[in-house]
């Protein structure tokens, strides 16, 4: 949900964007907007695959 918030945001700040470090920086909450919106549509996060970390939700109960 934050994901597209953030993609939402970032959309409409870019119409109204008057100076290069605005688009920068737009350009980076839309990046990150759309990082969160894919990783929480997939379920995987590549950053946690690749730190060995696995969600209490996903671990084996015994």
């Amino acid at each position: 949900m934050l994901g597209i918030a953030a993609v939402v945001a970032a959309a409409v700040l870019l119409a109204s964007a008057g100076t290069v470090l605005a688009v920068v920086l737009e350009l980076l909450l839309l990046a990150a907007g759309l990082d969160l919106a894919i990783t929480g549509g997939i379920g995987h996060c590549p950053l946690y695959a690749r730190l060995g970390h696995v969600p209490a939700s996903l671990r084996r109960t015994r």
